[in-house]
């Protein structure tokens, strides 16, 4: 009678899970670097046709012993929307925070995913299998679930069968770990924020080949200031994505 009952409650739940067809994650992002550590809180939202990532809340940044705290309007120019039909990325870039852009990017075919098929830890009590990827510069290992019904996960880290729950780079560098799942049901179409912006759209690609460019300037500009003295140009790419 236990066991009858015990299946007949998880079958419940799979049923009510698999027909709300809209998850939100709340996410805890980090990236360290030499002394400066920035956190940050993200959400992700994913109805399985399109996907929104952004910043909810920019919660520290520590440097010389100095914290910050900012909070952020849930939509702003720090977001990623992923429209899954059409398999394109958008998000605002800046450059030395001179020039801003939209960058596009398409995901489908962007990582290539190691997948381990060995439950190996438990997120927000469901049980993750991990995969690895080399990505732009940079090896990561990703904790993903098959017990939710989507095929997502921060950023542009996707395509891994199941949702992504933590991702972190090999150096520790960036870590993004979920700490909130909220699944519903919502029949409303997500609009793609970047439509007015698309006159300024540039690839991955293209946007490197400014940003190069841009760092290479800087670094001239900065030896030719400091030329007969014994200082060291330290200015250095710390991108993400490289």
């Amino acid at each position: 009678m236990i066991k009858i009952f015990s299946f007949l409650f998880f079958t419940l739940i799979s049923i009510t899970l698999y027909a709300q067809n809209t998850l939100k994650i709340i996410y805890n992002f980090s990236d360290t670097f030499q002394s400066r550590v920035f956190n940050a809180q993200l959400y992700l939202i994913d109805n399985k046709n399109r996907s929104e990532f952004n910043v909810q809340q920019k919660t520290a940044l520590i440097k010389n012993d100095k914290v910050r705290t900012e909070a952020t309007n849930q939509r702003n120019n720090e977001g990623f929307f992923y429209d899954k039909i059409s398999d394109k990325g958008y998000y605002f870039t800046t450059i030395f925070g001179k020039e801003t852009f939209v960058e596009e990017d398409s995901l489908s075919k962007l990582i290539k995913w190691k997948i381990f098929d060995t439950v190996v830890k438990k997120l927000l009590n469901f049980n993750c299998k991990y995969a690895t990827c080399y990505h732009r510069g940079r090896i990561y290992t990703a904790y993903y679930t098959e017990e939710l019904p989507f095929i997502t996960g921060p950023y542009k880290f996707t395509g891994l069968p199941g949702t992504i729950l933590e991702l972190s780079a090999a150096n520790k560098r960036f870590n993004y770990t979920a700490i909130n799942i909220n699944t519903y049901s919502d029949t409303s179409l997500k609009i793609n924020p970047y439509i007015p912006f698309f006159e300024k759209m540039i690839s991955f690609n293209d946007y490197r080949i400014l940003f190069n460019k841009k760092m290479n300037e800087i670094i001239a500009n900065d030896r030719a200031k400091n030329i007969g003295t014994d200082y060291e140009t330290d200015i250095t790419d710390n991108s993400m994505e490289k």
